[in-house]
């Protein structure tokens, strides 16, 4: 719905489409994140650390943040084919980008016109 709403309220494009997705995105992503900063926060070497004398921004530089990529890597990965699918269905619905850049949702959208009108180019290619 943010996504819409931005895409109605902004010109449509690649930027506010970024913008959009990013936003409906990031709380995701803060929860993983923020849950793997508070799981290694009990862990062995960053008590070590702080008795060492490490201040908090060598101790979130140095370990947290090195050892919580792996997680935040991982579901970048998993929210890719997301945006992609968001991205797609605004430009299906027409609220997307418009028409002399390509994207799959105006293209599947130019499909269907044709699906509707003309089916026989649905069918097999005959091969000679």
């Amino acid at each position: 719905m943010v996504a819409i709403l931005a895409m109605v309220i902004f010109e449509p494009g690649i930027l506010t489409i970024s913008i959009a997705i990013g936003l409906t995105g990031r709380t995701y992503m803060a929860r993983i994140v923020r849950g793997k900063m508070l799981q290694l926060r009990d862990q062995e070497f960053t008590l070590a650390s702080r008795s060492l004398g490490a201040g908090r921004f060598r101790l979130v530089w140095k370990h947290l943040i090195p050892n919580s990529l792996g997680p935040i890597i991982i579901s970048v990965m998993f929210t890719i084919p997301d945006a992609i699918f968001a991205e797609s269905f605004l430009s299906f619905i027409g609220l997307g980008i418009q028409r002399p850049q390509a994207s799959l949702g105006s293209l599947i959208s130019n499909g269907t016109k044709y699906m509707q009108f003309h089916p026989y180019l649905l069918g097999s290619q005959p091969r000679s």
